[in-house]
């Protein structure tokens, strides 16, 4: 068995026939799977990784700034031996769940993926109902698109009984808003009003508050009761003939 990764390069007539003349078994692995079941990107390429960078690091202390292809391929027996240690390769096999074979070890590495919704039939999508409007807007929008529609029950066309349910309640229910807004309303301009009438004239402020109108008129009242009373004085006083 050949197990690699499943490239459209890979998988040619060519190749696949020169596998199965020699009975080879081609496998190959799942898209972005690579680094979960390929043996070298699960244990081995890291060490590998690790042991070239120390070579590198040692060739440029050396003086030799320049690791080309050829610096290369002097030190890759070395750094291939202090890599593909047996520990590293068995290493390897277990953490792909090869061997010892475990498959949820794998299975555990999987990230979940929601399953996306699965859309409605049109004739289901058509039969449900949109929410209940309460705007102005809404109420028009409702009667105009979602009042009338297959019913189920006869197969016929026209209004549905449970949109025409919905669109009455928030038909009453924008009813109400508005007659308590216009309420509100009112009140608003009843005691702007008021409020405008105390502001325009001019008025004291003794024990409560008074308009200068009302105040001459009291004014013209205790004066007129004040000569009463001096004339009921002087009459009292008034020497009988």
């Amino acid at each position: 068995m050949l197990i690699f990764d499943g490239h459209t390069s890979r998988f040619t007539y060519d190749f696949i026939d020169f596998c199965w003349s020699r009975r080879i078994w081609p496998f190959f692995l799942l898209s972005h799977m690579m680094h979960i079941l390929q043996l070298l990107d699960v244990a081995v390429f890291q060490p590998f990784k690790y042991y070239h960078k120390k070579r590198v690091e040692i060739e440029t202390r050396l003086g030799y700034d320049n690791f080309n292809k050829v610096e290369f391929l002097h030190a890759i027996q070395d750094v291939r031996k202090k890599a593909y240690k047996p520990g590293t390769i068995q290493l390897a096999f277990k953490q792909a769940g090869l061997w010892p074979y475990d498959p949820s070890i794998v299975l555990l590495k999987l990230k979940t993926v929601d399953q996306p919704q699965t859309p409605l039939p049109p004739l289901l999508e058509a039969v449900l109902s949109p929410p209940t409007p309460y705007k102005a807007w809404q109420l028009d929008e409702f009667a105009r698109k979602h009042m009338h529609g297959i019913d189920l029950e006869t197969g016929q066309w026209g209004i549905l009984p449970g949109r025409f349910s919905k669109f009455q309640k928030g038909a009453v229910a924008a009813a109400l808003n508005g007659e308590k807004a216009g309420e509100k309303l009112v009140q608003v301009n009843v005691a702007t009003n008021a409020c405008k009438k105390r502001q325009k004239g001019d008025h004291i402020q003794k024990g409560g508050t008074i308009y200068v109108y009302d105040a001459r008129l009291r004014v013209a009242e205790r004066e007129e009761e004040d000569a009463r009373k001096k004339d009921r004085a002087a009459a009292k006083g008034k020497p009988k003939a």
